[in-house]
C-alpha cells in the first residue's frame, strides 16, 4: 500500500465513525458542485500529470445543492484519485472526465 493511502484510509474510517456516532453531524450549506469539482481536479493535477493522465471537467450549469461541503470535497477527491489510477492503467495513458 502506498504510504499516503493508509493514513487516508484511517482518516476515512474515523470520519465514518464520527458521522455514525453523531460526534460530528453534517454541516448543511448551499454549495456549487462545479466549483468543488474544479477544486478537486486542481488538487490532483500534478498527480495526474506524473501518471500520464489528463483531467477534464465540463460545467453543464449544475444548480447549487445543499450538502456538507467538506465531506463532498473528500468524496470528489476519492473519485478523482480512483479515476487517475484507472486511467493510468491504460496502455497509452488516459483521461479522466
Amino acid at each position: 500500500i502506498d504510504r499516503g493511502v493508509l493514513p487516508a484510509l484511517v482518516e476515512d474510517l474515523l470520519e465514518l465513525s464520527r458521522l455514525e456516532s453523531g460526534e460530528r453531524p453534517p454541516r448543511w450549506e448551499p454549495v456549487q458542485p462545479a466549483e468543488l469539482a474544479e477544486d478537486a481536479l486542481a488538487s490532483f493535477a500534478r498527480q495526474a500529470e506524473r501518471r500520464g493522465t489528463s483531467l477534464r471537467h465540463e460545467d453543464h450549469g449544475a444548480p447549487s445543492v445543499v450538502s456538507d461541503s467538506e465531506r463532498l470535497v473528500r468524496i470528489l477527491g476519492n473519485l478523482v484519485d480512483n479515476a487517475i489510477d484507472a486511467a493510468a492503467g491504460t496502455a497509452v495513458g488516459g483521461a479522466a472526465e
